[in-house]
């Protein structure tokens, strides 16, 4: 069945003639045929070999989606982050809109260490003088008040930091990816915390440096004391400020004197303090000290004499970012911030930006649009120039192929002019014959032979 199918296509595509006019017959018919096949044969062939370029070539295709949800603009954000362009309604977002920021401070800012009740405590009414000015204990309520003040100075630092963060605007075009989004804030926002905490450092800085460059004499006599002269001096002597000394050192000095921190124990010998620090000022001292001796029970015992049952000490574990060795000049340096933490809510920045539209386009191949148009686009022009020349193609080739003609068998050609030569001979014997029979039976036969009267013989 099926080769009877194909033989009947073949016959079928053998027979088949485009070119038929009213005028044709038996031999223009071969041309038309074959006109016909060459035309079906080359329309067939270059349109297959368009439709495998144009189906394999890489089209680009642009989408517009209106009004787009969250969700679709996320997945196509995803999808196509190069080409996806959504304009949004407004340029600049604030942040504090979609944008938030919480900080832990270190938990001394949080201790009872700083509280007022704290400090009182401590405070001795004992003269301070020289001898006394090297006990540590005298002057540790005026380390837990600067101690207090660098916690408030922290948390007045980051509230004007949020408040500068949140007033800031995200300058956004088009709509972004929710990573950008996140990326920037948290870059802003770290930006305005490094400026916050290089203008609390910068101005601590400037405090302790025109102090001591300006040599104000501290009420603690702890860089200057006062001198008298002895008496045989006279009258006219009066007494002055001196800088204190210590190991070959002035409390002149910019940088000060820093040594560490003692205190006379129940024996009478001096007891050093872990982590403490004592220098010409006190805020030199306490920005030099850690907190080590206050996150063990043993130490803070012996160091407060007595001490309050119900204080406890500090926590290594709820550190995040400091350690016990930490000192008061890295605490200050971060605004005694210890964490921070950003909540970034995507879903408001995109109702705030709020795009009408969004487009995209992407590249593909096997588009069937474009598979089907550029078919069709070609298959007019093309089987009109196919077909015209097909006729001179088919003409060209009958021409070359009736020009090549086979070579002949020699002896059928011989035995074809011997029977020609055999055939003329028995002519011109009856010929000869019936020219006698004519002779005789009329009396001027040449006359009726031939119009003028000759004959040759």
């Amino acid at each position: 069945m099926v080769c009877n199918l194909g033989s009947r296509l073949k016959k079928l595509f053998l027979e088949l003639n485009l070119f038929k006019k009213s005028s044709s017959d038996e031999q223009t018919l071969p041309k038309e045929r074959l006109a016909t096949r060459i035309y079906v044969c080359s329309l067939v062939g270059i349109l297959a070999i368009i439709a495998i370029v144009a189906a394999f070539v890489l089209r680009a295709v642009e989408k517009t989606k209106y009004a787009p949800s969250h969700t679709t603009f996320s997945q196509l954000a995803l999808k196509y982050p190069k080409t996806l362009h959504c304009p949004c309604s407004k340029s600049g977002i604030t942040y504090n809109t979609f944008a938030s920021a919480k900080v832990n401070f270190h938990q001394v800012c949080s201790s009872e260490f700083i509280q007022q009740t704290w400090i009182d405590s401590m405070f001795t009414n004992e003269n301070i003088s020289m001898q006394s000015i090297d006990d540590f204990r005298v002057t540790l309520g005026f380390f837990w008040q600067t101690i207090a003040g660098i916690c408030v100075a922290g948390k007045k630092s980051w509230d004007d930091c949020i408040a500068s963060f949140g007033a800031a605007r995200i300058l956004s075009p088009s709509a972004v990816a929710e990573e950008i989004v996140r990326s920037q804030v948290q870059a802003s926002l770290n930006s305005q915390i490094a400026l916050s905490q290089a203008t609390l450092t910068r101005t601590l800085l400037a405090i302790r440096r025109m102090t001591s460059g300006n040599q104000m004499v501290s009420a603690l006599q702890t860089n200057f004391y006062l001198r008298y002269p002895p008496e045989d001096f006279g009258p006219q002597s009066s007494p002055k400020m001196s800088p204190r000394m210590f190991n070959n050192c002035s409390c002149l000095s910019v940088k000060g004197c820093s040594r560490p921190a003692t205190f006379n124990g129940s024996d009478g010998h001096l007891v050093t303090i872990p982590g403490m620090i004592m220098d010409c000022l006190i805020v030199d001292a306490t920005l030099a000290s850690t907190l080590q001796c206050y996150y063990n029970q043993t130490c803070l015992s012996l160091l407060h004499q007595p001490l309050p049952t119900d204080i406890q000490v500090m926590s290594d574990r709820s550190n995040k970012h400091f350690s016990i060795h930490s000192t008061i000049q890295m605490l200050s340096d971060k605004m005694m911030i210890d964490e921070i933490t950003s909540n970034t809510r995507f879903d408001l920045y995109y109702s705030q930006c709020n795009p009408a539209y969004c487009s995209y386009s992407y590249t593909r191949r096997f588009d069937v649009l474009f598979f089907f148009t550029t078919i069709i686009g070609i298959f007019g022009g093309l089987s009109f120039v196919i077909r015209l020349i097909a006729p001179f193609i088919a003409a060209a080739i009958l021409r070359r192929k009736n020009r090549a003609v086979p070579p002949v068998n020699l002896p059928h050609v011989m035995s074809v002019r011997q029977n020609r030569c055999k055939l003329e001979f028995i002519l011109t014997d009856f010929f000869r014959m019936g020219v006698g029979i004519i002779f005789i039976s009329h009396p001027h036969p040449y006359k009726h032979l031939h119009p003028h009267g000759n004959l040759k013989s």
